[in-house]
């Protein structure tokens, strides 16, 4: 059972399962069983039977349920998002509003994640930072809080996905792949989900008294064939999740790298917008399609390449800071080293590449 336990603590960490706790504490009922069987003492044998019993339990339980995320899991899922750069230093601190000088629309990202609204849309030329500013708020702390107080001081739960049309995996920039990642997502930081959406999967500890040999038989849970099977499943873990008074943010980048129609996206997202519970992060290129399809009149929405111009005056003065021809050039020539950051600037029209 030892060796088990080791094997379900290392798979726990590849798959960030939230049972590391569990899982520990496990470990030590094992350890703690091992001594009392030294000890010698037979008037401990019966609680000891009944631990080691209920330890099998719960091992069988977190065993199936890796399983199950295993089998949602997709090759190269996260490469998109491996892939994007981190932020230089001191860009995009205008998302939660604290940049001097700069007039951000809505004041800041913050206040809808704090609002009853349950979509922000981010919109931005090809390489004005969309995805990096998507990034930026997936990983950041303040993010994390102002979830927190939406969802009444409860964690919520974050999920996101990166489409990304040049990769070679269908599942990396087609809906399937994208609800099949957010359920995984879900499912791992809130793994009791996977019980009450797989309702017959209850009777399997009871059944198997943790047996790997008796469990690697069964045909657990696997990712639906079709779009609406997913959005259904979705739909019925999210409701699930609200019941239990957990609530979900989920950030969607590159609407316009999806492998189908822009309309067929701008449908998806109208029907997350009704699942309980939801709040929804989306960006993409300004086309008519998602212009038309989210509204103008959506108060949440920026427009990157209104806002990144001063984000990209700190990355253009930085670098050549570090630059011994600019330095040259600007001691040679005072005074024109200014107009030729104020030139890139202007020619960048709010975009990094």
């Amino acid at each position: 059972m030892s060796q088990r336990f080791t094997k379900l603590e290392h798979q726990n960490k590849i798959l960030e399962e939230s049972r590391t706790s569990e899982i520990q504490r496990l470990i030590e009922a094992v350890d703690d069983l091992r001594e009392s069987l030294k000890s010698g003492d037979h008037r401990a044998r019966a609680n000891d039977a009944l631990l080691l019993l209920s330890v099998a339990k719960d091992e069988a339980r977190y065993t199936v349920e890796q399983r199950v995320l295993n089998n949602f899991r997709f090759h190269r899922m996260d490469d998109r998002y491996s892939n994007i750069a981190k932020p230089h230093k001191n860009t995009f601190t205008w998302a939660f509003g604290t940049q001097e000088g700069v007039d951000v629309p809505l004041s800041s990202i913050a206040k809808w994640f704090l609002s009853d609204s349950d979509l922000f849309r981010v919109s931005g030329k090809p390489a004005s930072g969309k995805s990096t500013l998507m990034k930026y708020l997936y990983n950041h702390k303040k993010t994390k809080d102002a979830l927190r107080s939406w969802a009444a001081e409860k964690p919520a739960i974050l999920a996101g996905f990166f489409f990304w049309y040049a990769a070679k995996d269908s599942l990396q920039k087609s809906q399937q792949g994208l609800l099949r990642s957010l359920l995984y997502q879900i499912f791992r930081q809130s793994p009791d989900a996977i019980w009450n959406v797989f309702s017959d999967l209850v009777k399997l500890p009871q059944q198997n008294h943790g047996s790997n040999l008796q469990l690697a038989s069964l045909q657990l849970p696997t990712p639906p064939g079709t779009v609406r099977e997913h959005i259904d499943l979705l739909q019925s873990v999210c409701t699930w999740l609200s019941k239990s008074g957990q609530r979900c943010c989920f950030f969607i980048d590159g609407l316009d790298e999806y492998e189908g129609r822009p309309s067929d996206m701008v449908r998806l997202i109208h029907t997350l917008q009704t699942i309980p519970g939801v709040k929804l992060c989306i960006t993409s290129r300004p086309w008519n399609e998602f212009e038309e399809g989210f509204g103008k009149r959506n108060t949440y929405k920026l427009y990157m390449h209104d806002l990144t111009r001063d984000d990209i005056r700190v990355y253009v003065r930085e670098e050549f800071a570090g630059d011994e021809n600019y330095q040259a050039f600007e001691a040679r020539e005072n005074g024109a080293g200014a107009e030729l950051i104020q030139e890139i600037i202007d020619s960048a029209q709010g975009v990094f590449l």
